[in-house]
C-alpha cells in the first residue's frame, strides 16, 4: 500500500499547499476533539463516537509508519482518556448529588477514591505520551 503525502513524514521540501493542508487537518481534528471530549451523549451516541474513533485509528495506522501517524494515535488515545474522564468525573458528581440514592459517607468515600485513582493514572498516561512524543 502506498503511503498517503498526508500522512508521510513531513520533510522541508514539502509544498506549502501540503504543510498548509496538514495544518488545517490538525487544526480541524483538534477543534473537534476539544468539543466533543465534553459532550454529554447517551450511550448510543457514544457507541457510534467509540466506532467511529476505532475507524479512524485503524485507517490512519494502515496509511504510513511515520511518526506523524505515531502523534495522531497518541492524540486519538488522549482523546478516548479525556472523553472518560469526563464522563466518569460528571456521573460520579451526578450521582452523589441524586437525592433518590441511599449512599452513605462510605460509599462517597470509596466513589472519590476510585476516583483520584483513575485520574492518578490518566496524569501518569499523558506523562508517558508526551515523554515518547518529545523522546523521538
Amino acid at each position: 500500500m502506498n503511503p498517503s503525502l498526508l500522512w508521510k513524514t513531513p520533510g522541508r521540501k514539502d509544498s506549502f499547499t501540503l504543510r498548509a493542508l496538514r495544518f488545517a487537518v490538525l487544526a480541524v481534528g483538534v477543534t473537534f476533539l476539544c468539543l466533543t471530549a465534553v459532550m454529554e451523549l447517551g450511550w448510543q451516541q457514544q457507541l457510534i463516537v467509540a466506532l467511529l474513533t476505532l475507524g479512524l485509528a485503524l485507517w490512519i495506522n494502515r496509511s504510513s509508519e511515520s511518526h506523524f501517524v505515531t502523534l495522531t494515535l497518541m492524540l486519538l488515545s488522549v482523546y478516548s482518556t479525556v472523553r472518560y474522564g469526563f464522563w466518569r468525573v460528571t456521573s460520579a458528581i451526578a450521582h452523589s448529588r441524586d437525592p433518590g440514592t441511599d449512599l452513605t459517607g462510605l460509599d462517597d468515600f470509596f466513589i472519590w477514591v476510585l476516583l483520584l485513582a483513575e485520574g492518578y493514572a490518566v496524569m501518569v498516561l499523558l506523562a508517558r505520551l508526551s515523554a515518547d512524543a518529545v523522546g523521538r
